[in-house]
């Protein structure tokens, strides 16, 4: 892990930890100071890429010695550079929503003017869905010996895999930071439906992936030959929607039983209420 990418992520913690506790105007600028840091230190890194600047921001701190994996000494990959960006803009997006700029909540409207309203919340949760996907496919490259997952072209910077860890570790702390609302909503919610998504979100992303891992370690070991083995993959993907699809249904049938043995108490009880009121010659 380079050193702006350390730094970086320091900076993403402290904002994440100052953003998820109670707040005050001196907590959202320090947030708005360390989230524009982090998005300039990326975006100053993507411009040395494509114009083959060299800004010494690299090695401003420490001077990267003995860094085999890549031509550029201390500088972070372009995928890491891009998941700081939008980490900085989803963070910046997640302050903004309770402390918008002084100018603008003091300045009253001149005139009526009929605006779009744009939800930060939803665009912030996006950004924050982009960061992991982007993070979880270098894990992902890692695991199965994919390295363009990982380094986009031998002449830039690999993300670590401790990095890549990290960014997934972050997402879902943006997410649940804001776990009422847009995207988390339904998977948070105290119903059915965001029952079933806790249960089985972890198992869709997690099983496929070990089970495609395994059956790569068996391609390597010769164990058998490529076809057999997307066979085996495909196989295993039918088997693992065929069990959820099972799961899911005996978690239904067990709730819709539970909502029939009410309703059917329900009406005994007031079967025996209208005999009651029957024999003692009252009425309601």
């Amino acid at each position: 892990m380079k050193v702006n990418t350390a730094l970086c992520f320091v900076g993403a913690g402290i904002s994440l930890r100052l953003l998820a506790y109670t707040r005050s105007p001196l907590k959202a600028r320090i947030v708005n100071g360390l989230t524009i840091a982090i998005a300039l230190t990326a975006l100053l890194t993507i411009c040395q890429y494509v114009f083959g600047w060299n800004l010494g921001i690299d090695e401003l701190i420490f001077k990267d010695l003995g860094s085999p994996a890549t031509s550029y000494p201390g500088r972070m990959g372009v995928n890491t550079a891009v998941n700081f960006g939008l980490t900085g803009a989803a963070l910046w997006l997640l302050n903004l929503q309770d402390y918008p700029s002084d100018r603008l909540r003091q300045r009253p409207p001149s005139r009526p003017q009929h605006r779009v309203r744009v939800d930060t919340i939803a665009i912030a949760q996006s950004l924050a869905l982009i960061v992991g996907a982007i993070a979880l496919q270098a894990v992902v490259g890692y695991a199965y010996n994919v390295r363009v997952f990982y380094q986009f072209t031998m002449l830039t910077t690999s993300m670590a895999l401790h990095t890549a860890v990290g960014f997934v570790v972050l997402a879902v702390g943006m997410l649940a930071l804001r776990s009422d609302r847009v995207w988390m909503r339904s998977l948070t919610a105290n119903l059915m439906g965001g029952d079933i998504a806790r249960r089985f979100i972890p198992t869709t992303i997690v099983l496929p992936l070990l089970v495609g891992w395994l059956i790569l370690q068996g391609v390597n070991a010769n164990l058998y030959d490529p076809n057999f083995a997307l066979s085996l993959m495909s196989m295993s993907l039918v088997g693992i929607a065929l069990g959820l699809i099972a799961k899911n249904a005996d978690i239904i049938n067990s709730i819709d039983d539970d909502r029939l043995r009410s309703n059917d108490r329900r009406r005994s009880s007031e079967e025996r209420l209208k005999h009651a009121l029957q024999g003692a010659r009252q009425g309601t």
